[in-house]
């Protein structure tokens, strides 16, 4: 029964991510003095592409782009396997090993090869740029990513006295919140969870740091050549993606636990709404886009250097 609700939890999310996409259009054109879209702008757009007829430059293309969406959609499902969902009487986790943290990280990574392999599989120089830019990205990020990770493992072991095999463990870091109440309590918690609020642009591809796809420079990157249904999957991803990583954020640091499903269902989904603003709404409302080495340089030197000083914290 609990998988059942685990696919109807799936289902309902990837709604979400889409509403919430619309969210953030309609808030950043009000920001702009602009009315924008609709909220539900992004549904209407994914059930359009849906109807439009696909094209590539190539079988051999068609066969690489659909490898690439489909793994794309399974590295999205098993990221969200290992986050503890809403059910009565609290949270429950789908797949629960003492890797998942790791397999949450991987997920991402493979998320983000997913653009990697549609730019490469074009023949449109602008896809040829755009998935070396988005190689470039992902060796600035997912350096810190991984150390933050690891340094968030450490740090559950130690605050829960749980044996050293649980030290990459999901469920490590939900024990540990539910002995502080909430992991923002603890120092070195709080400044994981700040670092991980400054990746999130990259980690998600929002401004400024969307320069793999920067449609006014290089007409959408990696997307460039995708039409119809496989738009809309790639489209479906990027919100999947978004959603994830906020639902991460909001469900290790900060969810309250509650006995009330309901209570719980809503404070997640306005809770995964409210990192969105932060991580994606607010940059794209008030920044313009870096360069590529920009963007590198200071996610190297920036959480690049504090994530190595946490982890060095958490291993004291």
């Amino acid at each position: 029964m609990k998988v059942v609700y685990w696919l109807l939890w799936i289902l309902l999310l990837s709604i979400w991510a889409l509403l919430v996409g619309g969210i953030d259009r309609k808030i950043v054109a009000r920001l702009q003095g602009r009315y924008g879209p609709p909220f539900w702008q992004n549904i209407t757009d994914f059930v359009k592409l849906f109807y439009k007829k696909g094209k590539v430059a190539s079988r051999s293309a068609l066969m690489v782009v659909d490898a690439a969406l489909v793994m794309g959609i399974v590295a999205a499902v098993l990221a969200l396997s290992v986050l503890p969902f809403p059910m009565a009487g609290g949270y429950f986790q789908l797949l629960s090993t003492n890797g998942d943290l790791i397999i949450f990280a991987y997920a991402f990574a493979l998320m983000a090869m997913v653009y990697v392999l549609i730019g490469f599989g074009g023949k449109s120089p602008y896809t040829l740029v755009g998935a070396s830019r988005e190689i470039s990205m992902l060796l600035s990020y997912e350096v810190p990513f991984i150390l933050l990770i690891v340094a968030l493992g450490y740090r559950a072991v130690f605050v829960t006295g749980l044996p050293v095999e649980s030290i990459f463990s999901m469920s490590a870091l939900l024990v540990a919140k539910s002995q502080l109440g909430t992991l923002l309590m603890d120092p070195i918690f709080l400044g994981t969870f700040l670092v991980l609020l400054v990746l999130g642009p990259a980690i998600v591809g929002s401004v400024p740091f969307d320069i793999p796809e920067a449609e006014t420079e290089i007409v959408d990157g990696y997307g460039a050549e995708l039409h119809g249904p496989r738009l809309a999957v790639l489209f479906g991803l990027k919100h999947m993606k978004l959603i994830a990583y906020s639902y991460f954020l909001w469900m290790v640091f900060v969810s309250p636990a509650s006995g009330n499903v309901f209570v719980n269902l809503l404070s997640t989904l306005l809770g995964t709404l409210l990192v969105a603003i932060i991580i994606n709404t607010i940059p794209r409302a008030v920044s313009g886009r870096f360069r590529i080495d920009q963007g590198a340089k200071f996610y190297l030197l920036g959480p690049g250097l504090a994530s190595l000083l946490l982890l060095l914290l958490a291993l004291v």
